[in-house]
């Protein structure tokens, strides 16, 4: 995380902003990491990769399946990258599904070109495609230390 970003974090919560004056570097990090807006990570999925993100819950994962293979039948978009998550395609060639349009198409409405599928349907596949912007206490205790930085709460 950028230092302006880590700085922007710090200010805009009163929290972080007390444990960083009182030298609490671990426990303002972790508060940063909690309120800082997830990255995305690289999903490339084949369909039994899709299925294994429902571990728990494999009727879901089938019915994300069974709603993919449908739409296929309809949408060419859709058909692409169905084709592209077939067993036999290699790593290189499965579709990211942390793209941006992959993300949207899942929960956006069919008569949309998407998939149609609830949040909570949608939600394995959308958390596996991000990860937590992590910081450490080194970031923080760098930040006051070096930069000599005092922060202020800055409501929002």
């Amino acid at each position: 995380m950028d230092t302006n970003k880590l700085k922007a974090i710090i200010q805009s919560d009163r929290q972080c902003v007390q444990l960083f004056a009182d030298n609490r570097f671990e426990e303002c990090a972790k508060r940063v990491t909690e309120l800082a807006p997830p990255i995305r990570k690289q999903l490339p999925l084949s369909q039994m990769g899709v299925l294994s993100l429902y571990e728990s819950q494999i009727e879901v994962g089938e019915f994300v399946l069974q709603r993919m293979d449908q739409i296929a039948l309809v949408n060419p978009v859709v058909r692409r990258l169905w084709k592209f998550m077939d067993a036999g395609s290699a790593t290189e060639s499965l579709p990211d599904f942390s793209a941006p349009g992959i993300r949207a198409a899942l929960t956006t409405d069919q008569s949309q070109g998407g998939l149609g599928l609830t949040l909570e349907q949608a939600k394995p596949i959308l958390d596996a495609g991000e990860q937590p912007d992590e910081t450490t206490h080194v970031q923080i205790f760098e930040l006051k230390e070096r930069e000599q930085w005092h922060p202020t709460y800055a409501a929002n």
